[in-house]
């Protein structure tokens, strides 16, 4: 029964990847305009707040977020292993590394998730497993799966599933591939994986080469901001949201020329972050020739602005600091309630002070930290209306 609601429920993703013409309401970017820069002050759309990371002897902050919520922020770091937790004010929680060969220790983090309520942390290892932890860092038990799943694709589904991708059979660097279902739900209560019907019938790869050496970027298809999770496959024109309450699919943004177009379309397109009043998108050149230092000039972070129905180029602005201009590359998004944020390192800070640009909160903290300590979560909170 399980088994069929998923399959009723989900139908219309598959539905919606075998006809990619959603109605026109739904925005669509054009990769061949050059849209206009925009300049907009962080704080006429968004409440921004600045948080200090407790500093200690042990507790040396390095990696990025996964999840920025009131309850606590949770970050890693894939290549030492090492994973922090602070709570809703900074302060350090919990900071641990279980790399290992052991049973209970993990070989190499794929991703990480914390479920704030259940006091649990999830690790994904590079082995087809998720181990789980307590906040004291003790070994809970360990979800075993018979999956490749892709690098970083897990995300929180509801109360209680992830949402993984399974990898291409023929790998990543396959030209043709057989039409199979990539997007897997684990239940976290009794581990059983479920298949959802998007079917994946197209490969799109980005390369990158220097004369007759090629590398392949990998590229996940899910994406997660703010606690909900979307569809972001770069060979299909549509991105969707989806709602793990109902188990539907719903288109968000196309795009234009199709990927799949018959002459060379040259960019992918990614979804960089949601936020209740933009969408903020990557266009980018999908074959780069090293050796060319124009090959990746056409490369834009763009935004759509829900309010006002334009895509733009958008350079933020700081009034806490006029000499800082964001773009939203530099902006990052994650899990959790105050999943907008930039990381600003405390010796940068202390420049700014010295440079007399800092006002208010963010000159009062700069006054108090040094230039070694962890550093200052700028937060924002992106108006809704």
């Amino acid at each position: 029964m399980k088994r069929n609601l998923l399959f009723i429920g989900l139908w219309s993703i598959l539905l919606l990847s075998c006809n990619e013409q959603p109605p026109q309401s739904i925005p669509q970017i054009d990769l061949s305009i050059e849209y206009p820069e925009r300049e907009v002050y962080l704080q006429d759309v968004a409440t921004v707040s600045y948080l200090p990371l407790e500093t200690t002897d042990e507790f040396i902050f390095k990696g990025y977020f996964v999840d920025i919520s009131p309850e606590g922020l949770a970050s890693y770091h894939r290549k030492d292993g090492d994973i922090f937790l602070f709570d809703g004010q900074g302060k350090a929680l919990l900071t641990m590394n279980h790399r290992g060969g052991g049973p209970n220790e993990y070989t190499e983090v794929k991703k990480v998730s914390v479920d704030w309520n259940k006091q649990e942390i999830y690790v994904l290892d590079v082995k087809k497993h998720i181990l789980i932890y307590d906040f004291t860092g003790k070994h809970v038990r360990t979800i075993d799966f018979q999956h490749e799943t892709r690098h970083t694709d897990m995300y929180p589904y509801g109360a209680n599933h992830f949402i993984l991708s399974k990898e291409i059979p023929e790998g990543i660097n396959a030209e043709t591939i057989r039409p199979y279902r990539p997007l897997l739900l684990l239940s976290r209560t009794d581990e059983q994986v479920d298949s959802l019907p998007y079917i994946k019938r197209e490969n799109v790869f980005m390369t990158a080469y220097m004369g007759e050496m090629k590398g392949i970027a990998q590229q996940g298809i899910l994406r997660s901001f703010h606690g909900e999770t979307y569809l972001n496959d770069i060979a299909s024109d549509t991105i969707f949201h989806l709602n793990a309450k109902s188990n539907q699919s719903t288109p968000l943004l196309t795009r234009t020329p199709s990927i799949l177009a018959k002459d060379d379309t040259p960019y992918v397109l990614t979804l960089e972050g949601v936020t209740p009043r933009y969408i903020f998108l990557k266009k980018q050149i999908k074959d780069h020739n090293l050796e060319d230092p124009n090959s990746a000039k056409g490369n834009r972070f763009i935004a759509y602005d829900r309010w006002s129905q334009e895509f733009f180029q958008p350079i933020f602005k700081n009034k806490d600091n006029l000499e800082q201009t964001i773009n939203n590359k530099d902006l990052s998004q994650c899990e959790g309630e105050w999943g907008s944020h930039l990381v600003l390192e405390a010796f940068h800070l202390k420049e700014a002070l010295e440079e007399e640009s800092l006002n208010g909160e963010l000159k009062n903290i700069a006054e108090r930290i040094d230039e070694e300590d962890n550093p200052v979560v700028m937060i924002m909170k992106f108006h809704n209306k």
